[in-house]
C-alpha cells in the first residue's frame, strides 16, 4: 500500500536531501528477508556504511556518503552467524552488533525470552506478568532468573550467538 501510493519513494527522496544518517536495526531477521533489504537499499543506491564511519562522523565530523545507511543488530541472536552473515559475506558489507555478552558467555538464552517460555515456573509475583521482571532491580531480577535456569537448565536451547560465532563474524 505504501509503495502504491508513492510514500516509499517520497520518504526516499526527503531523505535523501536531508543530509542524515539512516540505522536500520534489527533483532533476529530470516536470510531471506535480510538479503531482499540489502537489494532493496543497494537498488535504492542507499551506502551501507560501518560503525566506523559512525564514529568519524560524530567524533572528528568526516562527511558521510551521500544516503548512508548502518545495519545494525541487538542482542546477539544465533540467526545472525546462522542467517546474516551469509547474506553479509555474500553482499561484501558489514553490520554491527550490539551483543548481550552475558548471554553469549553464559547459558546461551537471553533472560526475558527464557522467562517467557518458563512462565509458569516463575516466583508467583511474576506468573501472571513476567514484564514485571522488566522493573525491578537487577539484583531481583537475577534471583529469579537463576532459580528458573536451576529448575529447567537441562531443557534449554542455545538462542545466542556463540563467542566463536562472533569471533568470525567480526574477522570478515
Amino acid at each position: 500500500v505504501l509503495i502504491a501510493c508513492g510514500a516509499v519513494n517520497r520518504a526516499k527522496k526527503e531523505f535523501s536531501k536531508s543530509g542524515k544518517l539512516l540505522i536500520l536495526y534489527f533483532h533476529n531477521p530470516g536470510e531471506k528477508y535480510f538479503s531482499k533489504t540489502v537489494r532493496w537499499l543497494k537498488k535504492n543506491r542507499f551506502t551501507i556504511i560501518y560503525a566506523e564511519d559512525v564514529i568519524e562522523y560524530y567524533k572528528h565530523g568526516e562527511p558521510l556518503p551521500e544516503n548512508p545507511v548502518w545495519l545494525t543488530f541487538d542482542d546477539g541472536w544465533k540467526g545472525n552467524y546462522d542467517h546474516v552473515f551469509p547474506v553479509l559475506k555474500r553482499e561484501k558489507i558489514q553490520a554491527t552488533i550490539f551483543a548481550v555478552t552475558e548471554s553469549i558467555e553464559t547459558t546461551g538464552v537471553f533472560w526475558w525470552t527464557f522467562a517467557e517460555k518458563y512462565i509458569n515456573l516463575l516466583p508467583d509475583k511474576y506468573k501472571n506478568d513476567n514484564n514485571q521482571l522488566w522493573k525491578v532491580p537487577d539484583t531481583e531480577k537475577k534471583k529469579a532468573i537463576d532459580e528458573l535456569f536451576e529448575k529447567v537448565k537441562n531443557k534449554l536451547s542455545r538462542e545466542a550467538i556463540t563467542v566463536d560465532e562472533l569471533k568470525e563474524m567480526s574477522q570478515s
